[in-house]
């Protein structure tokens, strides 16, 4: 079997993760297994804890 991507855009607090987490939930279920990589979690892990989403920290985390 190959890899595959499935990548969820849209505003935040649209849901991307909650969706992310079902389709998990279900690929779990089928014998997959996917790795979930959300982008909060991901800026937490290499980011500097002080920065936010404002447009200076934007600049900053890029």
């Amino acid at each position: 079997m190959h890899g595959k991507v499935i990548w969820l855009t849209g505003l935040s607090a649209s849901g991307k993760s909650t969706i992310a987490r079902a389709m998990q939930k279900i690929l779990n279920e089928e014998g997959m297994t996917p790795l979930l990589l959300d982008g909060d979690q991901f800026r937490e892990a290499v980011a500097d804890h002080n920065c936010g989403h404002d447009p200076e920290s934007r600049i900053l985390n890029a």
